[in-house]
């Protein structure tokens, strides 16, 4: 997607990439039949090689497991990106996953951050714009999946919206994610 901050272009990829602990339910990934992809290490790095491939300046990812974010942090940092995770309350236990955000490190300077259920909000300043630095808020997003809780969705979605706007200046707002 392309979006604009002040005078200048930037580059996202938002991807949900099916958390890991969603195979051992054959109900819900009955299409991947590839054992490759199945295989948590060679899926990481596949996963991994798409990311850097898309050469995003901002990255958006869904049903990110919170057990393996830190690995997967460090070889973004390694490939020039900074990033964050959702701060769930229920992680580890029976929401194992969340959305994680990525920004590169030369582009993009966090300025803030808002912790919402399923929903991150990352406020980056853009370094190349010489004055003012404008700042973008981009909004990480997995909403509710039940198919009768789309009020759920719009409260979740409300609530970051809400908490951006009372916290956190900025000039252009991105929501990106998973809307279901």
């Amino acid at each position: 997607a392309q979006g604009v901050v002040g005078p200048q272009d930037f580059t996202l990829l938002s991807w949900n990439v099916l958390a890991q602990c969603y195979f051992a339910r054959p109900d819900h990934s009955p299409h991947i039949t590839d054992a490759a992809i199945r295989d948590p290490v060679l899926r990481d790095e596949a996963v991994l090689a798409e990311i850097l491939g898309a050469d995003a300046d901002v990255v958006c990812l869904q049903e990110v497991m919170f057990d393996t974010f830190d690995a997967l942090r460090l070889r973004m940092e390694a490939a020039g990106y900074l990033g964050l995770m959702q701060n769930g309350h229920k992680k580890r236990t029976s929401h194992p996953q969340g959305v994680g955000t990525f920004w590169k490190a030369e582009r993009f300077e966090l300025c803030g951050e808002s912790h919402r259920s399923r929903a991150l909000a990352a406020v980056l300043a853009d370094r190349s714009v010489a004055a003012g630095a404008p700042r973008l808020a981009v909004v990480n997003v997995h909403l509710e999946g039940e198919h009768i809780a789309a009020l759920t969705r719009v409260k979740q979605l409300q609530g970051v919206l809400k908490e951006l706007r009372g916290k956190h200046e900025h000039h252009g707002l991105v929501v990106a994610g998973d809307f279901n």
